[in-house]
């Protein structure tokens, strides 16, 4: 603060009996005092209503699981550099991603967005499926820690994974007597409009006219891949038919702590395909064993898929991402002991064009949620039905918002989401992760950079069966 000196003489007129006031200089100060009690007045309701505005409109800063009591991060919340306008939580909040070698994190592009990862179950070497390019991308490696080589997509050299459009390629195996891996994908390409008569204009745009296709191969490797199509499920306007999650419950396991491992090799396993996205969440349907149609669906046609899609069950609807309201998709559904968890992103998953970032807050861009229900019963899909996934609070994820954050934007890591399970714990494995893509974050700088990279860490279970990113 600047404070202002008095040299000898103005200190010699400050002492007592140095002033005599005049009556007009005394009628003068009393007008300014009347005056600044007017204007004091009058200006302390607008600084009251400011203030006001910037507690309710600012950002809040919350810690996370400090929201609504399901561990879900609150309503945007964290803290961070409030010049770029971005919140994030600190580093410690949340382990970082293990480190990792090749050119999987050295990506500038969305190439490693939506991954899937898997173990050949013949040699143990790990394939890595990714959104990249119209028709999706591969790398290879030996191990989950790399290095990685591109062995498909952009720059690799070697064309595309799939000679389609290929978005948030899925794979899961090997399945069934025949050790056939499964390849789920999402496509813009079907038009709803001309094939099926869907009079509803969002039916032809772009973040509401997804479908699944499925691809079949005995060996993972590029080129092998075998086009079964298009999942017969009907469009609506409550849900969009992308982000494709298997769960394969052998016909003769009763004890499915390993049923995403995906290596039985029995006939008539239970399929349920999870899907869905930002319009009111996530759903699941049966499909036939092997598990390229909708249950039912051997005749073909419409028949097939109303006898699946009348057995459709709504999972999931979380709306604690704020901008815009209860954004949520990319499940991934997995059984361990007696629970079936569900795993989600909730928030917003990207930048728009131009690289700005829709949602600039922890808690509404993507982080990794995750609810579960018994898994008694789980091969009926009637028991779907019966029983909902819930939080650690015990809170519906499908009626009462429910959610708990187990994964969310810290230090350097922004958005982490897409997520899935590897479970390697047989022979020659690395153990149980999850994985997921994100986005760098510049702490310095207080904002994201660009691109996608592919991150993973350790995955355990408490006391209580709940998972914990370690």
């Amino acid at each position: 603060m600047h404070h202002l000196s008095l040299d000898s003489d103005d200190k010699d007129a400050t002492k007592p009996g140095a002033l005599k006031r005049s009556p007009s200089a005394i009628q003068l100060t009393a007008k300014t005092r009347r005056w600044a009690l007017w204007v004091f007045a009058g200006i302390l309701p607008l600084a009251l209503i400011l203030i006001l505005c910037l507690v309710f409109l600012l950002p809040r800063r919350q810690h996370p699981g400090s929201g609504n009591g399901s561990g879900d991060g609150g309503d945007g919340g964290g803290g961070g550099n409030t010049n770029s306008g971005f919140y994030t939580y600190p580093a410690s909040a949340y382990p970082s991603p293990i480190a990792i070698q090749g050119t999987v994190p050295h990506n500038d592009k969305a190439q490693t967005l939506d991954p899937s990862l898997i173990r050949r179950a013949d040699d143990g070497k790990y394939f890595l499926f990714t959104t990249g390019g119209p028709n999706g991308s591969l790398w290879t490696a030996d191990s989950v820690s790399g290095p990685w080589t591109k062995v498909r997509g952009p720059d690799s050299g070697n064309g595309p994974l799939l000679g389609e459009t290929c978005g948030a390629p899925q794979v899961y195996g090997p399945l069934g007597d025949d050790s056939t891996y499964y390849l789920f994908h999402n496509s813009h390409r079907y038009n709803y409009a001309k094939s099926d008569g869907i009079t509803d204009p969002e039916a032809s745009m772009p973040f509401h006219d997804a479908s699944q296709i499925v691809h079949t191969s005995r060996t993972l490797e590029p080129g092998s891949w075998t086009r079964q199509g298009r999942l017969e499920i009907p469009w609506a306007r409550k849900y969009n038919i992308l982000d494709a999650a298997l769960l394969t419950i052998s016909a003769n396991d009763t004890d499915t702590s390993d049923s995403n491992a995906n290596t039985n090799a029995n006939a008539n396993n239970t399929n349920i395909l999870a899907f869905g996205s930002y319009q009111t969440g996530i759903y699941a349907v049966p499909l036939d064993d092997p598990p390229t149609q909708l249950l039912g669906g051997g005749g073909g046609g419409s028949s097939g898929a109303d006898a699946a899609m009348e057995q459709l069950v709504h999972l999931e609807q979380n709306s604690s991402a704020t901008q815009p309201l209860g954004q949520t998709e990319a499940a991934y559904l997995y059984s361990r002991g007696s629970w079936t968890y569900l795993f989600f992103s909730s928030g917003r998953c990207c930048p728009q064009k131009g690289g700005e970032w829709p949602a600039k807050a922890a808690g509404d861009v993507y982080r990794v949620m995750v609810c579960r229900r018994s898994s008694d019963r789980a091969a009926e899909m009637a028991s779907w039905a019966d029983e909902d996934f819930a939080d650690r609070a015990g809170k519906s994820c499908r009626a009462d918002n429910g959610g708990t954050e187990i994964l969310a934007s810290h230090g350097g890591i922004w958005a982490p989401g897409g997520q899935g399970i590897l479970e390697d714990d047989g022979a020659g494995g690395e153990g149980l992760y999850l994985y997921y893509h994100y986005v760098p974050f510049d702490e310095q700088a207080g904002k994201p950079e660009k691109g996608f990279r592919f991150g993973f860490n350790k995955l355990q279970f408490d006391n209580d069966a709940w998972p914990v990113v370690v």
